[in-house]
Protein backbone atom coordinates (compact mmCIF):
# COMPACT_ATOMS: atom_id res chain seq x y z
CA UNK A 1 0.00 0.00 0.00
CA UNK A 2 2.64 2.38 0.52
CA UNK A 3 4.28 2.09 -2.49
CA UNK A 4 0.88 2.82 -4.48
CA UNK A 5 0.60 5.99 -2.40
CA UNK A 6 3.99 6.93 -3.63
CA UNK A 7 3.57 6.05 -7.18
CA UNK A 8 0.05 5.10 -8.08
CA UNK A 9 -1.75 2.48 -9.82
CA UNK A 10 0.01 2.70 -13.43
CA UNK A 11 3.59 5.06 -12.50
CA UNK A 12 5.81 6.12 -15.16
CA UNK A 13 9.09 4.63 -15.21
CA UNK A 14 11.57 4.75 -17.86
CA UNK A 15 14.91 5.07 -19.29
CA UNK A 16 16.64 6.95 -21.85
CA UNK A 17 20.22 6.44 -23.25
CA UNK A 18 21.94 10.24 -23.71
CA UNK A 19 23.94 11.37 -26.12
CA UNK A 20 25.73 14.29 -26.06
CA UNK A 21 27.85 15.95 -29.12
CA UNK A 22 31.25 16.53 -28.51
CA UNK A 23 32.05 20.56 -27.59
CA UNK A 24 33.42 22.27 -30.79
CA UNK A 25 37.00 23.98 -30.49
CA UNK A 26 35.28 27.42 -30.74
CA UNK A 27 32.00 26.43 -28.35
CA UNK A 28 32.17 28.50 -24.66
CA UNK A 29 33.74 26.73 -21.76
CA UNK A 30 30.02 25.99 -20.52
CA UNK A 31 28.13 24.96 -23.58
CA UNK A 32 25.24 23.37 -22.33
CA UNK A 33 24.75 19.35 -23.53
CA UNK A 34 21.41 19.98 -21.46
CA UNK A 35 20.27 23.25 -20.09
CA UNK A 36 19.75 23.63 -15.96
CA UNK A 37 16.74 21.82 -15.16
CA UNK A 38 15.14 19.81 -12.38
CA UNK A 39 13.24 16.72 -13.22
CA UNK A 40 9.63 16.90 -12.78
CA UNK A 41 8.74 12.93 -11.21
CA UNK A 42 10.43 11.17 -7.60
CA UNK A 43 13.77 10.74 -8.58
CA UNK A 44 15.99 9.82 -11.43
CA UNK A 45 19.01 7.31 -11.49
CA UNK A 46 21.88 8.21 -13.40
CA UNK A 47 24.77 6.29 -15.14
CA UNK A 48 27.65 8.26 -16.12
CA UNK A 49 30.86 7.27 -18.65
CA UNK A 50 34.32 8.14 -17.28
CA UNK A 51 34.06 12.01 -19.52
CA UNK A 52 31.56 14.05 -16.84
CA UNK A 53 30.31 17.10 -17.58
CA UNK A 54 27.51 16.27 -14.92
CA UNK A 55 26.70 19.73 -12.35
CA UNK A 56 24.63 20.31 -9.86
CA UNK A 57 23.59 23.22 -7.82
CA UNK A 58 22.77 22.76 -4.47
CA UNK A 59 20.17 25.08 -2.79
CA UNK A 60 20.81 28.84 -2.04
CA UNK A 61 24.27 28.64 -4.04
CA UNK A 62 24.12 29.66 -7.59
CA UNK A 63 27.69 27.99 -8.83
CA UNK A 64 27.37 24.79 -10.04
CA UNK A 65 29.79 21.76 -8.64
CA UNK A 66 30.78 18.99 -10.99
CA UNK A 67 29.04 15.45 -10.06
CA UNK A 68 32.91 13.26 -11.06
CA UNK A 69 32.20 9.73 -12.76
CA UNK A 70 32.86 7.06 -10.49
CA UNK A 71 32.59 3.63 -12.10
CA UNK A 72 30.09 1.27 -11.27
CA UNK A 73 28.06 4.43 -9.27
CA UNK A 74 24.43 5.66 -9.94
CA UNK A 75 23.87 9.21 -9.38
CA UNK A 76 20.57 10.16 -7.44
CA UNK A 77 18.59 13.49 -8.41
CA UNK A 78 15.78 14.09 -6.96
CA UNK A 79 13.04 15.40 -8.56
CA UNK A 80 9.39 17.77 -8.09
CA UNK A 81 7.00 15.28 -6.73
CA UNK A 82 9.73 14.33 -3.90
CA UNK A 83 10.21 18.10 -2.65
CA UNK A 84 6.63 18.38 -2.44
CA UNK A 85 5.80 14.92 -0.89
CA UNK A 86 8.41 16.05 1.65
CA UNK A 87 7.03 19.42 1.69
CA UNK A 88 10.67 21.27 1.01
CA UNK A 89 12.64 19.05 3.11
CA UNK A 90 14.05 17.52 0.37
CA UNK A 91 14.67 19.36 -2.38
CA UNK A 92 15.00 19.14 -6.34
CA UNK A 93 18.31 19.02 -7.61
CA UNK A 94 19.08 21.66 -10.14
CA UNK A 95 21.61 19.80 -12.79
CA UNK A 96 22.80 20.25 -16.29
CA UNK A 97 25.18 18.72 -18.09
CA UNK A 98 28.30 20.87 -19.97
CA UNK A 99 30.49 19.68 -22.48
CA UNK A 100 33.65 20.19 -21.31
CA UNK A 101 35.45 18.27 -23.98
CA UNK A 102 36.02 17.31 -27.72
CA UNK A 103 34.89 13.88 -27.08
CA UNK A 104 31.03 12.16 -27.08
CA UNK A 105 29.47 11.80 -24.16
CA UNK A 106 26.61 8.85 -23.12
CA UNK A 107 24.96 8.74 -20.02
CA UNK A 108 21.67 6.59 -18.76
CA UNK A 109 19.18 8.25 -16.73
CA UNK A 110 16.20 6.09 -14.90
CA UNK A 111 13.51 8.20 -14.40
CA UNK A 112 10.56 7.47 -11.89
CA UNK A 113 7.34 9.45 -11.62
CA UNK A 114 4.04 8.99 -10.48
CA UNK A 115 0.79 8.20 -12.35
CA UNK A 116 -0.25 11.10 -13.75
CA UNK A 117 -3.54 11.23 -12.03
CA UNK A 118 -1.72 10.59 -8.28
CA UNK A 119 -2.94 13.39 -6.23
CA UNK A 120 0.56 15.06 -4.92
CA UNK A 121 0.28 16.36 -1.37
CA UNK A 122 2.91 16.95 1.45
CA UNK A 123 3.00 13.99 3.44
CA UNK A 124 1.91 15.03 6.75
CA UNK A 125 4.73 13.85 9.10
CA UNK A 126 6.77 16.65 6.61
CA UNK A 127 4.21 18.93 7.17
CA UNK A 128 4.63 18.97 10.85
CA UNK A 129 8.34 18.38 10.64
CA UNK A 130 8.88 20.84 8.68
CA UNK A 131 7.14 24.09 11.18
CA UNK A 132 3.32 23.05 10.70
CA UNK A 133 2.41 24.58 7.42
CA UNK A 134 2.00 23.03 4.25
CA UNK A 135 4.02 24.30 1.08
CA UNK A 136 1.88 23.36 -1.64
CA UNK A 137 -1.39 22.46 -2.37
CA UNK A 138 -2.52 19.50 -3.71
CA UNK A 139 -2.63 19.02 -7.16
CA UNK A 140 -2.08 15.98 -9.63
CA UNK A 141 0.90 15.04 -11.24
CA UNK A 142 -0.83 15.58 -14.65
CA UNK A 143 -1.71 19.38 -13.13
CA UNK A 144 1.97 20.13 -11.75
CA UNK A 145 3.53 18.55 -15.09
CA UNK A 146 1.18 21.28 -16.99
CA UNK A 147 1.98 24.30 -14.57
CA UNK A 148 6.19 23.24 -14.96
CA UNK A 149 5.41 23.11 -19.02
CA UNK A 150 3.54 26.34 -18.64
CA UNK A 151 6.13 28.05 -16.52
CA UNK A 152 9.05 27.12 -18.93
CA UNK A 153 7.16 27.43 -22.39
CA UNK A 154 4.98 30.04 -22.16
CA UNK A 155 6.20 33.41 -23.37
Amino acid sequence: DSLNELVGAVPMVNSRLLYYYPRPDQAHSDAHGIAPHADYGILTLVAQDQIGGLQVRAKGNQSWVDVEPVPGALVLNTAEVLMRLSNGIIQSTPHRVISKVAKERYSVAFFVAPDLDLEIKPWPMCVQASGGQALYDPCSYRQLVQEIFKQNYQS
